[in-house]
């Protein structure tokens, strides 16, 4: 067993290495490419919207469908919603597919329904229409009552029945914003070419609801919501807006997604015969506009919301996981000639091939690397000290991509403003990789096998009703007094020093040079280290002093965690600035990944950092990478990094 499992990791050790490789840069270009388009929209935020400023008769008017199948108890709270949409042209088609409970009697009696003839589009085949009616107090509220066929067909009829050319698929459970048509039309008013925009899907759970619309944003304290709130940032907020500034977007989310009538019509509508049919109608618009050479743009909406109830337990959600999987396989499968074919541009040469090699086969590599992990520590083929360092990297990469993604929601967007959910998002921040994970690992790799078995159930999904992060400085602080009780776990005194060094760093991404001179007072322990610290910062322009505390804990041989707070005086540098970060040592180079908050006066910051420096024995060069999505600075840069040399000019220590 042992020798089997030991030519299974010379096997898989350097595809693991240069997948992590892949992913690694893949999703750093993601990120680069989202932070900038986040930045774009809380810009364009203050200004005047392009659709406010059209004149309402050049608005293109909007069908939104609603497929209902048993919604008696929300169909007319979120009906009530969909027509307080703030949207001039607007019809909203509510298509009640054979519906068991009493949904069409509820709205009928609720928007006094009337019966109708509507025309209907050739070419869209579905089950059987057994009536259509329209609302005598609501003129643009129709209601199509037919036989039941799920949700695509559901959505293939209310299609066949739309007057305009653009609609809107939303679900009947979910709440809109009702700025949210609106900002997904704007992009098909800037450019022509746009043929479909998708929405920003949130999790409703959690939050505050008063008369069918979120008054106010919460994180849940449920662990398996709370993780689900922090999946939607990273995949919404990071790597959607990645993908459609490379206008790769895979998929538009069936919860809210806008789309050129005509378009969906010549192709037939959704597919009806697939689990994934929001995903298979994007990939299947990509093949059919690259096939006949159209330019086009699919475009991801950060700032239309619709609020959506998660699943409130693992057995719910593991259904839904890998109903997901078993559909990312089947669009696989059916647009395999897309894969690597130059034919389809970015989509075939990245988009899909990044779906294949990361969505689909990820979960079955990560497997294999937890097995070949465990085995390594059982028959010691691992130091301890090189097993940490990969395990660091890791969660370092994982509580990066994360913790970009809600510090890019909370600039951009400000919706979970309350100590307690920013609380709850750190604590789900820093447990995700700590069971949460390997279940989705579970999930999806249960899926994998189900479809190779032809499984191609929808599986039953039970829905419970749904009933900010706070300052950067908050944070801080409270990963601070965290840092502070693991320094001190174990007073056992070493040593007192006092140093004084004066550096000096060039920094490539501004044409500066810092210089600085420094005096420290520290305090190691066992374990880990007091340091008290102040000194003298000059760059052109002028100096700063400051002071500050850094607390140092070792966590095994060459892994250290480290929290910090300075305090300067105003001019050059920030007023308050704390943070928190890793470090990992191997041989004369050191890993470091970590986060800084930032309060002054006028603004607020938060930055995330990763870097890397190699030490010789009188000078260290580093290089850093940071992206700082400001808080209210306009033109603050988002993205930033350089390298440092650092030389000490003299050194005394008693």
């Amino acid at each position: 067993m042992e020798q089997f499992l030991r030519g299974l990791q010379g096997f898989t050790e350097p595809i693991a290495l240069g997948f992590t490789v892949l992913v690694a840069l893949g999703y750093l270009i993601l990120m680069v490419a989202a932070v900038r388009r986040v930045w774009a929209f809380r810009t364009r935020r203050r200004a005047l919207s392009t659709v406010e400023a059209v004149e309402e008769r050049d608005k293109p008017a909007v069908s939104i469908i609603v497929p209902m199948f048993n919604e008696e108890l929300v169909c007319v709270a979120s009906i009530r919603s969909f027509l307080s949409v703030r949207y001039t042209e607007l019809e909203v088609i509510a298509v009640n597919d054979g519906s068991g409970d009493g949904t069409l009697r509820v709205l009928s009696e609720a928007f006094d329904l009337q019966p109708v003839h509507l025309a209907r589009t050739p070419g869209i085949v579905g089950e059987p229409v057994r009536g259509a009616y329209q609302s005598r107090r609501h003129p643009n509220l129709f209601v199509i009552d037919k036989e039941n066929g799920g949700r695509s067909d559901a959505v293939n009829t209310g299609l066949a029945h739309a007057a305009n050319p653009l609609f809107c698929v939303v679900d009947a459970d979910s709440v809109l914003d009702p700025q949210s048509v609106t900002r997904l039309v704007e992009p098909f008013l800037k450019d022509r070419r746009t043929v479909a925009t998708g929405g920003n899907v949130r999790i409703m759970n959690g939050c505050r609801m008063e008369d069918g619309m979120v008054q106010k944003a919460g994180v849940p304290s449920s662990a398996i919501e709370g993780f689900q709130t922090l999946e939607y940032l990273r995949a919404f907020v990071s790597a959607r807006l990645g993908w459609s500034r490379l206008n790769s977007l895979m998929i538009i989310s069936g919860a809210l997604g806008l789309f050129r009538r005509d378009l969906v019509v010549q192709l037939g509508g959704l597919d009806v015969t697939t689990i994934g049919e929001d995903m298979e109608l994007t990939v299947r618009i990509h093949r059919h506009l690259r096939e006949r050479d159209e330019p086009y743009r699919i475009v991801y909406v950060p700032d239309a919301v619709i609020w959506t109830e998660c699943p409130p337990t693992r057995a719910i959600l593991g259904r839904q996981r890998d109903r997901w999987h078993r559909g990312l396989m089947e669009i696989l499968a059916r647009h395999r000639g897309m894969l690597f074919n130059p034919r389809y541009g970015r989509i075939g040469l990245i988009g899909m091939p990044w779906t294949l090699l990361v969505e689909f086969l990820g979960p079955l590599l990560e497997a294999v690397g937890y097995v070949l992990f465990v085995a390594g520590l059982w028959f010691g083929w691992f130091s301890f000290k090189s097993v940490a360092v990969v395990v660091m990297f890791a969660l370092a990469l994982g509580l990066f991509q994360s913790t970009v993604a809600v510090f890019m929601e909370e600039a951009a967007f400000r919706r979970y403003g309350d100590a307690r959910s920013a609380g709850r998002l750190i604590k789900w921040l820093l447990l995700e990789n700590l069971g949460y994970r390997q279940m989705t690992v579970y999930w999806r790799l249960r899926g994998m096998l189900k479809y190779l078995r032809g499984d191609t159930s929808w599986g039953e999904m039970t829905r419970t009703g749904a009933g900010s992060m706070t300052t950067q400085v908050r944070i801080a602080c409270w990963i601070f007094l965290v840092g502070l009780g693991a320094a001190f776990a174990d007073p056992a005194t070493a040593q007192t020093a006092v140093s004084l060094v004066s550096s000096s760093e060039h920094l490539t991404q501004r044409p500066e040079r810092w210089t600085a001179t420094e005096l420290t007072l520290s305090q190691s322990f066992n374990r880990g280290a007091l340091v008290l610290k102040g000194g003298q910062r000059s760059r052109p322009g002028g100096a700063s002093s400051y002071a500050g505390i850094d607390l140092y804990r070792e966590l095994t041989t060459g892994l250290y965690a480290h929290v910090f707070s300075r305090l300067a005086s105003p001019g050059t540098l920030p007023a308050l600035w704390s943070g928190a970060s890793i470090h990992g040592y191997v041989g004369p180079s050191e890993i470091s990944v970590g986060v800084r908050a930032v309060s002054t006066p006028e603004d607020r910051l938060a930055s995330v950092h990763l870097g890397m420096i190699r030490f010789w024995e009188r000078m260290s060069l580093g290089g850093t990478l940071s992206i700082t999505p400001s808080a209210s600075t306009p033109g603050a840069p988002v993205l930033g990094g350089g390298l440092r040399l650092r030389v000490p000019t003299g050194l005394t220590q008693i």
